[in-house]
């Protein structure tokens, strides 16, 4: 039996709001929402794991380099995860963001507004 990292099991679960999102099953405006939820999770995601593991990386150098060299790994394998999930968030969007007009609903910011 394989554990699996906390880290890689909440990346894990957050990328099934990608899915529901991605779900043309699912009504539009829902999709929409899951797609702004991963969106946030994954901004706090970063905000309080990945910079724990960054400080374990910083300050135990001198003495826990077992650890060091473990949490380097788990954040290579968690950037890694992410890079390919934003690929995805990212059509999903694009496709969600065409149906919106579609529907005659627009998502504008301070790009597309003309003075």
């Amino acid at each position: 039996m394989k554990i699996i990292n906390r880290e890689i099991s909440w990346l894990h679960f957050n990328s099934r709001l990608l899915q529901e999102a991605s779900n043309p099953d699912v009504p539009l405006m829902e999709r929409v929402k899951f797609l702004g939820i991963y969106s946030n999770n994954l901004d706090e995601f970063y905000r309080v794991r990945v910079a724990s593991i960054n400080r374990l990386i910083k300050f135990n150098k001198a003495n826990y380099p077992e650890k060091v060299e473990e949490a380097s790994v788990l954040r290579t394998e968690i950037l890694n995860y992410i890079q390919e999930r934003q690929k995805d968030f990212t059509a999903i969007k694009d496709k969600l963001f065409k149906e919106l007009e579609v529907n005659n609903l627009y998502i504008l910011n301070e790009k597309t507004l003309k003075n």
